[in-house]
C-alpha cells in the first residue's frame, strides 16, 4: 500500500502511481528526424546499442524502434545499419569493430547512439573517419556536453533529468498531502540540444535553486 513513481523507466505490470518521464518512442523518431537533416540522400545510417540484451532496457529498445519508424512512416529510403555492444568495458574490441565498420561502409554518414554514452562511443572512433559523420546521441551528461561543444556531437535530446527528480517530488506531495492523483503518464520534454544553446540547458536547475 505504499505508493511510488517510476522515473525515466516505465515498467508494465505494476501498480505504480504514475510514470514521469521521455517517451522513448517518440525520442527515438526525434532523432531520426534530426540525423535525416543532417545528412545526403544516399547516405546510410548507423545505430549503435551499448547493450547486448536491448529488450531488458524498455527505453533503448523503443528509442531504436522510434528511430527505424520514423524512416518507414515517411517513405524515405535509408540503408541503417545496426551495431552492438555488451556493455563498454573491452574498449579495444568495440574500437576495433566499430571502425572495422566504418572503413567498410563509407557512406555511413550519421550514427544514432540510443543510451547516454555517446561521448565514449565518439572517442573510440577514428579522427579520420568521424570528422565528416554526423552524430545524434541522448543525456547531457558532462561528457557528451563536451563533445558537443566541439563539434563531434551534433545533437543531443535531453530528457531533463532535473526536471524529472522535482516533478516526481511535487507528484508524491500533491497525492500524499493535497490528496491529488496524477495521470498514469506524465511526459518530459524532449529538448534538442546544440552547441548554440546549450549553456541555457540547465536554466530551470538554476531558477530552482536560487529559491532555495
Amino acid at each position: 500500500n505504499i505508493p511510488f513513481i517510476f522515473l525515466n523507466i516505465n515498467q508494465k505490470g505494476y501498480n505504480n502511481l504514475c510514470y514521469i518521464g521521455q517517451k522513448s518512442f517518440e525520442a527515438g523518431g526525434l532523432a531520426g528526424q534530426l540525423l535525416n537533416l543532417c545528412v545526403l540522400g544516399e547516405d546510410e545510417l548507423l545505430i549503435v546499442q551499448t547493450r547486448k540484451n536491448i529488450e531488458d532496457n524498455s527505453s533503448f529498445s523503443q528509442r531504436g524502434k522510434g528511430f527505424i519508424d520514423y524512416f518507414e512512416k515517411n517513405k524515405i529510403k535509408k540503408k541503417i545499419h545496426q551495431i552492438q555492444f555488451d556493455g563498454l568495458k573491452n574498449q579495444r574490441n568495440i574500437e576495433k569493430k566499430i571502425n572495422t565498420l566504418l572503413k567498410s561502409n563509407k557512406r555511413i554518414k550519421g550514427i544514432v547512439i540510443l543510451s547516454s554514452r555517446a561521448a565514449d562511443i565518439i572517442e573510440l572512433i577514428y579522427p579520420e573517419i568521424k570528422i565528416d559523420i554526423k552524430v545524434v546521441g541522448f543525456d547531457t551528461t558532462p561528457k557528451n556536453v563536451y563533445k558537443l561543444k566541439k563539434g563531434q556531437i551534433t545533437f543531443l535530446i535531453s530528457q531533463k533529468s532535473f526536471n524529472q527528480g522535482y516533478k516526481s517530488i511535487t507528484t508524491m506531495v500533491n497525492y500524499l498531502i493535497h490528496k491529488l492523483k496524477p495521470d498514469t503518464e506524465i511526459p518530459t520534454p524532449l529538448e534538442i540540444v546544440t552547441k548554440e544553446n546549450v549553456e541555457f540547458i540547465e536554466y530551470d536547475k538554476r531558477r530552482y535553486n536560487s529559491k532555495l
